[in-house]
């Protein structure tokens, strides 16, 4: 049953499960699985690599922006990812939800993820992260740090506990950097990387390092 019509079944308001943290207690309560809701959030936008689909174990890369995603579809039939995943920024939080469903293939599923390093971007991440385990793909994040940070995002706002979570993938130093870089208000777009070395570090890579 579609998450609006079992939540009016329910609390007699359509909206509870989806907008009003009905999701939340039903799953801590142990009980949203046996409800059989069906998501109704917007589909999951992503390409399929036929090289890797019978695997048992399977990689899929979640970008954030949609120049990424453009940068690094040629070269997906080349990777060891069976999926690249269009994140379109706070929709994959929801979204991620329609992965079993539209993608029906048994294996041992792991998700890695790469976005903006800015406070946005980081809090996309956790969120995504609360609901799927999603590995930052460090290689990424790691090229986005050699390069020079633009500024311009002073505006958002620091969520600490995303920020404590993501920095703890990171070395020491690597730490400090991305503090240093979101105090002083600047940010790396995952634009800051060219196409030929997104593609270039997504081929060359060793993935199954980092899950």
């Amino acid at each position: 049953m579609p998450a609006p019509e079992r939540s009016y079944e329910l609390v007699g308001d359509e909206k509870w499960i989806t907008e009003k943290g009905g999701k939340e207690l039903l799953e801590q309560l142990g009980i949203y699985e046996k409800l059989n809701i069906i998501p109704v959030s917007d589909p999951l936008m992503f390409a399929m690599n036929p090289n890797q689909l019978t695997n048992s174990t399977q990689l899929h890369l979640i970008v954030e922006n949609k120049t990424t995603y453009q940068g690094l579809l040629p070269e997906l039939t080349s990777a060891m990812f069976s999926t690249l995943i269009y994140g379109s920024g706070k929709k994959i939080v929801k979204s991620i939800e329609q992965f079993q469903a539209q993608y029906p293939i048994e294996a041992d599923h792991h998700f890695l993820y790469f976005g903006d390093i800015d406070r946005e971007g980081i809090a996309i991440w956790h969120s995504l992260n609360k609901r799927t385990e999603a590995h930052p793909a460090l290689p990424f994040y790691r090229a986005c740090l050699a390069k020079t940070p633009a500024s311009g995002k002073e505006y958002q706002r620091e969520q600490q506990e995303a920020t404590v979570h993501f920095l703890s993938h990171f070395r020491t130093q690597e730490q400090t950097n991305i503090k240093n870089l979101l105090n002083e208000g600047n940010y790396l777009p995952q634009e800051t990387l060219k196409t030929k070395e997104l593609q270039q570090i997504w081929r060359e890579t060793d993935w199954t390092e980092w899950i």
